[in-house]
């Protein structure tokens, strides 16, 4: 017999004899059974290709040792075959294993959802780009340990909001000259609300108390411009940056200051009429 032949039998007798026996179904493996166990036997003539059942030994004699069943002989070919394929199984399943806890597969990246309103490609705040040192000498600090600071912030209100009309609705806006020292580097974020973003300008200029931009097409590119984050680079000389603190409703939006030097400070915005009055 070839060793794809002993390889078939040794399936077909499982399948005839095995716990799971289901060739009672199948007459054509029925057929090749008898006819590969015909060529075994033909091959090995003392081979039994059955065990003998529990009838076949006539009555129990308790003197006479019980019967040894007969095994087919195996080719030692197909056996060491057999192993190798078990072997390289086992060995590749546990690789597979040793793969999963050495090399974890990674999370799963998140994804934003879109949202047609806000994207996070502002302008870049650049040194020279503010309205000069004007808010230095005029205006006091809110509190003696800003560094940096705005006459907007912790106000109790900043009289009527900006309109911004988009298409996609209105958003209110208020204008947040922000004074930055020489050589202070510092990070403007939005830490409360979810709706609230700062805009930035890069070429901008004070026209008395409104202010001039050419940085955005219309109002549409200025909402989508808007962030959550904003740096302030460190400059040779101080500066005053014109931001714009915008939310879709009246808010009072709390701001977080980060100096580069280590400090914290937060500090308060009114988006609409005393929005942040008794707070």
């Amino acid at each position: 017999m070839t060793e794809d032949e002993l390889l078939e039998l040794a399936e077909l007798r499982r399948r005839a004899y095995g716990p799971d026996a289901d060739i009672a179904a199948d007459p054509e493996a029925r057929a090749r059974l008898a006819e590969l166990e015909a060529a075994s036997h033909a091959r090995h003539p003392g081979a039994s290709p059955v065990p003998p059942g529990p009838d076949a030994a006539g009555p129990h004699d308790p003197g006479r040792p019980a019967p040894v069943e007969a095994s087919v002989p195996e080719d030692p070919v197909p056996r060491r075959r057999r192993t190798r394929i078990v072997g390289a199984a086992v060995t590749a399943g546990f690789l597979l294993v040793v793969a999963a806890v050495l090399w974890p597969r990674p999370p799963a990246p998140v994804v934003a959802k879109p949202n047609p309103t806000i994207t996070f490609a502002a302008v870049d705040v650049t040194c020279g780009s503010g309205w000069g040192s004007l808010a230095a000498g005029t205006l006091t600090p809110p509190r003696p340990a800003y560094v940096v600071w705005s006459p907007m912030w912790n106000a109790a209100s900043a009289g009527e909001p900006t309109m911004l009309v988009t298409d996609h609705g209105e958003w209110l806006g208020q204008l947040t000259p922000v004074f930055v020292p020489g050589g202070v580097a510092a990070v403007v974020q939005v830490i409360d609300s979810q709706d609230a973003r700062i805009v930035t300008f890069a070429r901008s200029r004070s026209e008395g108390d409104s202010f001039t931009t050419s940085d955005y097409a219309d109002t549409n590119a200025m909402v989508a411009a808007a962030r959550r984050i904003v740096p302030l680079p460190p400059c040779p000389d101080s500066d005053t940056y014109p931001l714009l603190v915008i939310a879709p409703d009246k808010t009072c939006v709390q701001l977080e200051v980060t100096l580069a030097e280590g400090p914290v400070y937060r500090a308060r915005v009114p988006v609409g009429a005393d929005a942040c009055a008794g707070r």
